[in-house]
């Protein structure tokens, strides 16, 4: 199997889909080329901006209020996360070929090690939505628990 050509969120058409500033759509002819050396460290930005992405997106369509999105919405947004996923993937692709060129040959490596990414940067997230949740929490146990003493302290 070939692996799967690097694109960059760059190289996407003008007209394409558009949900909060982020575009997805058909690629255009505009690829990155092999010869096109990449830093490794430009790399890993790049797979750890796409992964973050892929998260944020992914909250979003997780996170429709009382009322769900409309269907053109909804689809637009399963297109970004489908785009931004193979973002992913192209950069680890890239990553792999610079770092470990046996392991790139095969792309099913690649995926394999963007879901992995992709999943412990989605625990991650909700691990931070936890912990805000329990600071609000306690913080309203606080004012509660102040507001109980001024009426008590107040009484007396």
């Amino acid at each position: 199997m070939q692996p799967l050509p690097r694109r960059s969120p760059h190289s996407l058409d003008k007209a394409e889909v558009s949900v909060d500033g982020v575009s997805a759509g058909p690629a255009s002819n505009n690829r990155r080329k092999p010869s096109e050396a990449t830093v490794m460290g430009n790399w890993e930005d790049e797979i750890n901006r796409h992964t973050k992405e892929l998260v944020k997106l992914t909250l979003k369509a997780a996170d429709q209020g009382p009322e769900p999105l409309p269907e053109d919405e909804v689809a637009r947004l399963g297109m970004l996360i489908a785009t931004e996923r193979q973002f992913l993937v192209d950069a680890i692709s890239g990553l792999l070929e610079e770092d470990q060129p046996e392991a790139a040959a095969s792309p099913c490596v690649a995926a394999f090690d963007a879901g992995f990414l992709y999943g412990l940067e989605f625990a991650r997230a909700l691990d931070d939505a936890k912990i805000a949740l329990d600071r609000v929490r306690r913080g309203q146990v606080l004012k509660l628990v102040k507001g109980n003493d001024r009426r008590v302290g107040g009484d007396g």
